[in-house]
């Protein structure tokens, strides 16, 4: 249920807002004063400082992504300035860049690729504005097809373009469910946002409301980053020592706490290698995530640490032993010389025989602690820990 919901909640908050801001926008009363003076200065008051952190955190797909969105409102915005021909060619080609940007890894502003990347834009735009002046003969007969008419006639939108902008905001709506943790679902909700204004031909109030929620998404996107940056652990993806910490603020006098590592994991990293030693905290932390009613955190290097709110450390004995099992019979296959570097050419290659293939097996060390006055629980339970491994390790001690 965990991984149903998982993606849900990561679309739910973006493209919940776009919905409803569309259901809304038509029916939208009159602004008392004095907003509409003000409003025309929202965009720039919530885009100044969604650049900014774009650029603090060296984000070069935060910042096309706005930029793309900021274009389309200049264009909404300026009717004299543009023709349809124009903003039919914006409505093909801001879908396509919005997939470039979900699908390219993130390598900074200034770097080589972002720099190519920005430069990209930029002679898009400078063709789009020479194709719209000077249209070559060919393209209108692509963009109105004979047997788009009545597309055309149903949706006001070319049939080339019409497909286009559903393609991306599918693939974007698939992307964003297989990637919950991404940045799809804001891309998406950026298509929407700024495909709206110019395929339905709005101006001023309903074009400021618009582009103002598209950079207070990606606003509040990057400030969502900067808090998974702080509080949650990249390689694992379990909260880290600094939530466990504030965490550990708010528990009550009756709670418990586990402490584990795993065993020998310095010896297992000299042996084979670092990669596989990420990929042993990986599967040890998918473990962990599933512990209940407790709440699993990364403390460092190898070691974890569980709370248990409300729980007496009896209590918690047994779904501590069941993920002691669990890991000691969870197998880690090891990357063969054969095995493609890339996952999906890996993927291909399952339920084929290869030959022997090599796995290793790890286990886990758990030490256990009731809260007591005047009593480190952490603390004691790390004595837990450091017992169990004085008894043999692949236990759990009180």
């Amino acid at each position: 249920m965990t991984e149903l919901f998982r993606p849900l909640n990561a679309l739910l908050f973006p493209l919940a807002l776009t919905l409803l801001s569309l259901a809304l926008l038509p029916g939208l009363p009159p602004l008392p004063a004095p907003w509409p003076q003000a409003l025309p200065w929202l965009p720039l008051f919530l885009g100044v400082p969604m650049l900014l952190l774009a650029w603090h955190f060296n984000n070069s797909r935060a910042l096309l992504a706005c930029l793309l969105a900021l274009l389309g409102y200049t264009l909404a915005l300026q009717p004299s300035l543009s023709t349809p021909l124009l903003k039919t060619l914006v409505l093909l080609l801001l879908p396509l860049n919005l997939l470039l940007i979900s699908i390219y890894r993130e390598r900074g502003i200034l770097s080589p690729p972002g720099l190519l990347r920005f430069a990209l834009v930029l002679a898009q735009g400078g063709l789009v504005l020479w194709a719209s002046n000077t249209p070559p003969p060919w393209l209108h007969h692509w963009l109105y097809p004979q047997w788009g008419e009545r597309i055309v006639a149903w949706s006001g939108l070319p049939a080339p373009v019409l497909a286009t902008l559903a393609l991306g905001a599918l693939i974007l709506l698939v992307r964003a469910w297989r990637s919950p943790g991404g940045l799809h679902g804001y891309l998406l909700a950026t298509l929407v946002l700024s495909a709206w204004p110019l395929a339905n031909g709005l101006e001023g109030r309903e074009n400021h409301l618009l582009i103002s929620l598209t950079l207070a998404l990606w606003l509040l996107a990057l400030l969502k980053r900067s808090h998974e940056m702080a509080y949650i652990d990249e390689l694992t993806g379990l909260p880290g020592r600094r939530a466990l910490e504030e965490a550990r603020l708010r528990l009550g006098r009756k709670h418990s706490v586990a402490m584990l590592d795993v065993d020998h994991f310095k010896a297992f990293n000299d042996r084979y290698g670092h990669d596989v030693g990420d990929q042993v905290l990986k599967l040890v932390a998918s473990r962990l995530a599933r512990v209940r009613p407790g709440k699993a955190y990364r403390y460092g290097g190898e070691e974890f640490c569980i709370l248990f709110p409300r729980r007496r450390a009896r209590d918690v004995l047994e779904p501590l032993e069941r993920v002691r099992q669990s890991v000691a019979d969870a197998e880690l296959q090891l990357r063969g010389p054969d095995r493609p570097r890339k996952s999906r050419d890996g993927k291909k290659q399952r339920g084929q025989r290869q030959g022997a293939r090599r796995t290793v097996s790890v286990t886990i060390s758990i030490g256990v602690a009731e809260a007591r006055p005047r009593q480190d629980s952490v603390k004691q339970a790390d004595q837990a820990l450091y017992r169990a491994k004085k008894q043999g390790r692949n236990r759990v001690c009180l």
